[in-house]
């Protein structure tokens, strides 16, 4: 089993928001048992901004609530942060990290689900259900080394 990482990105600062409201409104669905999501934005000056994360209930928060953190800081840094190199070079698909990246440009904004291997979630029904909201959608599998880089910095973080 491997883990997944999707992104959809959105013209428009404040339609991620209204498509996690509206995950948030099916989230009863069995299929749509999206662990955890952050909703990131690119104000007009160019700066990421990451919303608040949210978690449905009928999963644990924890390490995936860190996992999506992590990867959201890797390719969203500073500039000089080596931390989505050290994924990359971990085995985080590099061509992901750069389309979601310059995808979200000025006045944009993006939800970025990470899902966990052995999650009960159907990542395909995920990714249909997510259609339906006229972004641009990106998915990518996350290796089990790239997890263990994560939970390192995790834990020099703490």
């Amino acid at each position: 089993m491997i883990s997944d990482l999707i992104a959809m990105t959105f013209d428009g600062e404040a339609a991620a928001l209204r498509a996690k409201q509206a995950l948030e409104q099916m989230r009863l669905s069995p299929f749509l048992g999206i662990m955890s999501a952050l909703v990131v934005s690119r104000d007009a000056a160019g700066k990421v901004v990451v919303h608040e994360q949210w978690e449905l209930p009928a999963h644990l928060p924890s390490t995936s609530q860190q996992m999506t953190r992590l990867l959201v800081k890797a390719c969203f840094g500073k500039p000089g942060d080596d931390g989505g190199q050290e994924l990359v070079r971990a085995g985080l698909d590099e061509t992901f990290v750069r389309n979601v990246v310059s995808a979200l440009r000025p006045r944009s904004s993006m939800i970025l689900s990470y899902i966990p291997r052995g999650s009960l979630v159907d990542v395909q029904q995920v990714l249909g259900a997510l259609s339906q909201f006229r972004g641009t959608l990106y998915h990518t599998t996350v290796p089990a080394k790239v997890e263990e880089a994560i939970l390192q910095q995790v834990e020099r973080e703490s």
